[in-house]
């Protein structure tokens, strides 16, 4: 005769009790066990970022805010709040400290390399666009910004 229940689990798991407002139990459902496992792990690894560019990232997504609130749009749906948030971000940009430290081996122009690491950016984007597997990182990258262009 075959157990009933869910399956066993891959690594051994512990039963824990949280109150929960129903209308976010609702939310989860019907897997909820799995949804809060796949968003705490989530919030575990988001912790292990790097803290500057979680607050940059939190910035942003206060500017885009702020400017739906302001507009009454999303800033990537009306042509007017997507150009008050691309203003809004090249000040946040702008005012951003530069480190005074030079502890990186490139010697590119840093304008160049900024293109450089751009347009590599946006052909893999559009490479991911076009298929539905990732894509390895180019190994030239840092040689090309190190100026060893063998």
């Amino acid at each position: 005769m075959q157990k009933r229940g869910r399956p066993k689990a891959a690594e051994e798991t512990e039963q824990v009790a949280v109150r929960l407002p129903k209308s976010m139990v609702a939310q989860l459902r019907p897997n909820v066990s799995k949804e809060i496992r796949e968003r705490l792990a989530q919030t575990l690894f988001d912790d292990e970022r790097d803290p500057n560019l979680r607050k940059i990232a939190g910035q942003i997504e206060e500017i885009a805010n702020d400017v739906r609130h302001a507009t009454g749009s999303e800033w990537h749906a009306d042509e007017s709040s997507h150009h008050i948030f691309i203003g809004a971000l090249k000040l946040l940009f702008a005012d951003l400290k530069v480190p005074k430290a030079k502890s990186s081996a490139v010697k590119m122009d840093p304008i160049a390399a900024a293109r450089l690491l751009y347009n590599r950016y946006a052909e893999n984007a559009r490479e991911l666009e076009q298929r539905d597997r990732p894509i390895k990182m180019k190994p030239r990258l840092r040689r090309q910004l190190e100026g060893d262009n063998d």
